[in-house]
C-alpha cells in the first residue's frame, strides 16, 4: 500500500543524512527526511493566541513557534512533548521528532494538543513548539520524519533544500 507523507511543519526539507544524530542519519530506525523549521522572516508568522499557548509560552516570539501537525491520517500511537508517531492503516508508523536531544528539555517549550489513541487526519495540530528554548539549550532544531518499519521504502517528492509550507506532500511511502 502506498501513502503520502505531508510536511508536519513549515521549513526547509533536508536529506536524513543532514541530521546530527546517527540513529536518524544512518536510517537505523527507518527511512525518512528532515525539515529545518522556518526561521525569522522565512515565512508565515504564527500568532501565539492562535495556537492555544500556555502561560509558559507567553514570552515566546511568534518567530520561534512551530505547530507540528500529523503528517498522515491515522492513530496517535505514541505521544511525548518532543515527539510523536502516527500509525497509518497499513501498519506503518511515522515518527516526527522535534529537534535532537529535546527529550532533555523535559517538556519545556512544548504544548501538546492531542492524546495517545486519538484518530487524526493529516494536518491535525498535535504540538506547539517554542524552538527558542531548544536553541538556548544548544540543541539542534532539525525535525526528522521517519517511517518506523524496516520493510518500507520512501521517495521524496521535493528536492532537499526546498522550502515547504506545512501540509505540502513531501514523500511517498510503500511496503517493499
Amino acid at each position: 500500500m502506498t501513502f503520502t507523507i505531508y510536511a508536519p511543519l513549515s521549513g526547509t526539507v533536508e536529506a536524513l543524512s543532514a541530521v546530527p544524530d546517527p540513529v536518524f542519519s544512518q536510517e537505523i530506525i527507518g527511512p525518512g527526511f528532515a525539515i529545518v523549521p522556518e526561521s525569522e522572516g522565512a515565512g508565515a508568522t504564527i500568532d501565539v493566541a492562535d495556537v492555544g499557548a500556555s502561560t509558559s509560552d507567553a514570552g515566546a516570539s511568534a518567530d520561534s513557534l512551530s505547530i507540528a501537525n500529523a503528517p498522515i491520517s491515522g492513530t496517535v500511537h505514541s505521544l511525548h512533548p518532543h515527539a510523536f508517531a502516527i500509525k497509518h492503516r497499513s501498519g506503518t508508523g511515522i515518527l516526527v521528532h522535534l529537534g535532537i536531544d529535546t527529550v532533555n528539555l523535559k517538556g519545556e517549550g512544548f504544548t501538546v494538543h492531542a492524546s495517545k489513541g486519538d484518530a487524526v487526519k493529516a494536518g491535525s495540530p498535535l504540538i506547539t513548539w517554542d524552538r527558542s528554548i531548544a536553541r538556548r539549550a544548544g540543541l539542534a532544531v532539525i525535525v526528522p520524519v521517519i517511517a518506523l518499519r524496516p520493510d518500507v521504502s520512501m521517495k521524496l517528492l521535493v528536492k532537499p533544500g526546498t522550502f515547504v509550507r506545512a501540509g505540502v506532500a513531501i514523500a511517498e511511502c510503500w511496503e517493499l
